[in-house]
């Protein structure tokens, strides 16, 4: 979850790296990449895109396009896309939340609990999570 101390260690902006920690190069230029500070860390797919959802909302369309866990009655987003690269090197064209709908076709309109995989009136669902599909492009 967003809130934990793990996935705010990936996601917060760092201090930039010593000059003296930057790769060497015979070849480099005052404008090549080499000579610009590098930053670790990891940008989120889908706030690249949109708004961290509530945990818990009631709203129908936030718990059926960006919350991911449970798949029978999601609650909270807990499956991400992480990527790393230098700012506005990599852009995100889309990121949706995929897996709604269990094997059947059938849309389950009543997001409830006892819709699980271990209940045995459930549906068949990929997984206890939905997933999550980003397209990222890298820019030259």
């Amino acid at each position: 979850e967003p809130q934990e101390p793990a996935m705010r260690a990936l996601l917060e902006p760092l201090e930039p790296l010593d000059p003296s920690e930057q790769p060497s190069s015979s070849t480099a230029t005052s404008s090549s990449s080499s000579s610009q500070p590098r930053f670790k860390g990891f940008t989120d797919a889908w706030l690249a895109l949109h708004p961290e959802p509530e945990p818990g909302s009631t709203d129908k369309d936030v718990r059926f396009n960006a919350l991911t866990f449970p798949s029978c009655n999601p609650v909270k987003r807990i499956d991400y896309i992480f990527f790393h690269g230098a700012t506005g090197s990599i852009n995100v064209t889309s990121c949706v939340v995929v897996g709604q709908i269990p094997a059947g076709g059938e849309m389950v309109e009543d997001l409830r609990e006892g819709l699980g995989m271990a209940d045995l009136d459930s549906p068949i669902w990929a997984s206890d999570h939905r997933g999550v599909v980003a397209e990222l492009w890298r820019t030259v």
